[in-house]
This record gives C-alpha cells, sequence and structure tokens, in this order.
C-alpha cells in the first residue's frame, strides 16, 4: 500500500467533506470548519443532523485510513446542536463530562491540518474548564513500523519500495525536537509524543536530557506512546528522566498488527515489543491508554489482562505469549490503569484511588480480579460506574 498516496486522497475526501459543511453553515472557510468540528467534538450525540448523518460522511469517505476516518467521526460529533437543521426530537437530558486532558499539536502532521502551534496554544485557556485541560502539546515523531514508517535504529526487511538499510525517518529534527520539549516546559505543558520506532524513543528521551541540563528539574511530565519498541540501554532512562511511558494501544500480546512487524521487521526483531516488565523494575512511572479508535477495544480489562498473561484476551493465536518474561502481576496492571494514569495527567492527588479526600470515581465489577484466573480478566463486567460520587452508568 502506498501509505502517502492514501493520506493525499483522504485529505482531499475529507477537504470536500469541508466545503460542503461551510456551504451548510455559513463559516467562513475549510480552516474555520475544521476548527469548528474538532472544538465542538464533545457535543455528540447519537441523534439525526438533519440532512448530513455521521454515518453518510463515512460512506462517502470509504475506503480511507483510520486516521482520517477518525476526523470524520469526530466532525460529525462536532455538528450536532449546531447546523441550523439540527432539531432533535426531544431534550436530551444533560451528561456531566469526565476530566479531560487535551494535547495540543505543536506542528501539523500529514495525516490533519487546522490550527497548530502558537496559533493553538493561544487559544487553550479559552476552552479550559474543570473537566477540560489543555496541559499538553503533542508531536508526532515518527510513524508505524507496519508500514515502515517507524524510526529504528535497524534497518527494515529489504523491500521493493524502499533502498537496502532502510530504517525509516523521523519527521522533526533533534534541534527542532529540543525546542519542542523546552517551549512545552516553558509553557508549564508537558509534550506527549508519538515515538512508535526504537530510534525514535531515543531521540525523545536524548532531547529531554538535554533540556534537563540546560534547565535543570521540572515538575513537567512528558509522555512517550508508545513505548513499545525500547533499545535495552534505553529503559532505565525513562525513570531517571522522569519521562513516562503511555502504553498504548492495548497489543502488548499476539495480533495480526504484530503479524505486520514480523514481514517488515524479521521475528526475532519483532516480538521484543512492549518490555513493560523491564520498564516496571527501573522504576519508571507506566500509564496505561487504549489509543482508541486505532484499536477497537479501548476496554482496559482487556488491556489488564493482556499485561498479565502476553495472551490475546480474544481467544486469537491460542496458546501463544507475546515475550511471556515481560507479564506483570494483576496488582501492577490495575494501579498501571488506574493510580498511574492519574499522577500521569496530573492528577494524582484527586483521583486514581480510594482513599480520603479523593474524587469518588469508581467502577463496581461483577468479579474480583484477584479471585479469578487471569484468562477470565477480560471478560469482566463493569456494573456501576460512579463520578465524583454520582452514578453516570448502571448495567
Amino acid at each position: 500500500m502506498d501509505w502517502n498516496r492514501a493520506i493525499e486522497e483522504n485529505r482531499a475526501a475529507l477537504m470536500r467533506i469541508l466545503a460542503l459543511l461551510v456551504s451548510m453553515t455559513g463559516l467562513a472557510g475549510p480552516a474555520q470548519a475544521f476548527a469548528f468540528l474538532r472544538n465542538e467534538a464533545a457535543s455528540y450525540e447519537p441523534h439525526s443532523i438533519g440532512r448530513l448523518r455521521h454515518t453518510n460522511i463515512l460512506r462517502l469517505l470509504r475506503p480511507m485510513e483510520v486516521a482520517v476516518r477518525r476526523l470524520v467521526i469526530i466532525a460529525a460529533r462536532g455538528l450536532v446542536g449546531k447546523l441550523p437543521a439540527c432539531k432533535p426530537k426531544k431534550k436530551q437530558p444533560k451528561r456531566k463530562p469526565a476530566t479531560r486532558h487535551v494535547s495540543l499539536p505543536l506542528i501539523e502532521p500529514s495525516f490533519m491540518f487546522g490550527l497548530s502551534g502558537d496559533e493553538l496554544l493561544a487559544l487553550r485557556d479559552d476552552y479550559r474548564s474543570r473537566h477540560v485541560h489543555p496541559n499538553y502539546t503533542k508531536i508526532f515523531l515518527d510513524g508505524v513500523p507496519g508500514a515502515r514508517t517507524g524510526a529504528f535504529h535497524d534497518a527494515y526487511i529489504d523491500d521493493a519500495a524502499h533502498p537496502h538499510g532502510y530504517r525509516g525517518e523521523v519527521l522533526v529534527s533533534y534541534p527542532e525536537l529540543v525546542k519542542y520539549v523546552d517551549k512545552s516546559e516553558k509553557l508549564g505543558m508537558g509534550l506527549k509524543i508519538h515515538c512508535a520506532g526504537d530510534y525514535a524513543v531515543t531521540e525523545m528521551l536524548d532531547a529531554v536530557e538535554a533540556v534537563r541540563h540546560f534547565n535543570g528539574p521540572t515538575k513537567v511530565l512528558h509522555h512517550i506512546a508508545h513505548a513499545s519498541y525500547v533499545l535495552p540501554s534505553d529503559i532505565a532512562r525513562f525513570a531517571s528522566l522522569n519521562v513516562v511511558a503511555d502504553l498504548c494501544p492495548m497489543i502488548w500480546y499476539p495480533t495480526t498488527f504484530l503479524e505486520g512487524h514480523k514481514e517488515a521487521m524479521g521475528e526475532e526483531r519483532a516480538t521484543r515489543f512492549w518490555p513493560i516488565a523491564d520498564l516496571h523494575k527501573t522504576g519508571a512511572l507506566l500509564a496505561g491508554g487504549s489509543d482508541w479508535p486505532v484499536i477497537p477495544i479501548p476496554d482496559p480489562l482487556n488491556g489488564i489482562e493482556g499485561m498479565v498473561t502476553r495472551q490475546n484476551p480474544s481467544g486469537a493465536f491460542p496458546g501463544v505469549s507475546l515475550w511471556p518474561e515481560q507479564a506483570i502481576d494483576v496488582a501492577t496492571a490495575i494501579r498501571i490503569f488506574t493510580l498511574n494514569s492519574a499522577i500521569a495527567m496530573g492528577l494524582g492527588e484527586e483521583t486514581g484511588s480510594i482513599e480520603p479526600g479523593k474524587s469518588a470515581d469508581i467502577i463496581v465489577l461483577d468479579q474480583n480480579l484477584f479471585e479469578i484466573e487471569a484468562k477470565r480478566i477480560a471478560a469482566t463486567k463493569v456494573l456501576t460506574t460512579y463520578f465524583e460520587g454520582r452514578a453516570v452508568y448502571q448495567r
């Protein structure tokens, strides 16, 4: 598949949709339409929006890559309640939002467009609220291994589309990366950075180390997503530099993604995937994420089971474990998806654990995760969810 061509085709398709939305809403142009759609994404409700529905948008844009499909879904969500044609049949009950931490792109990645950098950063406090915290910046440093766009120290297996010895490329130069880390810290914002290949991880750790040398210690936490392929010599640097390993998506077990990595990198390298136990032993702060909708199951219970068994909770690839030496215990896996994640977001004093004085953010499960076989964790059902002491979901 020609990834660059696919992105350009999707980009053109999304531009056509934005032009349609401009004609329907009276917005000044595509850039304003996109900013409007993105900023209003939280208003989504699953009812009609007049002549235009999100399912119709998706139909117009198929086939399309995940990145652009995600933006179009967000666009559809943002339209609800804003278009003149939007007239829900009945008033929807007001929902109390969960706390959201937002990452603002410092530079415009190739698969999306709209506001970024200083222009976007200048607006962050306009959207700040009790439950929306625009406290992070965002950069994509490389691509993904399966498409041979992830940046690695060692070369991919030769293919017809790339020169011999191709290792992928970083999308930001090292001097620029140092500048962005420094800029984020001076704004009091952590930098969340996509690093799929081990070379990209090294570059980010090197950039943080350089900034630490000049600026000294900081309370700002930078996050490396996805911390999946990491050189052994870089494992301990997460803890020493106080960089969060943002573990996502939840594919630390055999998947079709991994099969694609094997084709690109060879089995030995591909299967040294997600050194979670090694990172944990060094004292690194590990936070659990989903990367939804890249991965269709954002359920943390699925991720917890996979961390403990290193086997696919769906039953796919039966009996096969991915790098079983990196399995961790149930208590550690639960902490990664609860208190650790809260600490990583700067909310460790407010939520993430059941303690006096903290927010009553609690789920009630149908079985005790410490009393069942690990392979049954993903089948656990949430019976009730409490947010700030109020039941917001009941099965």
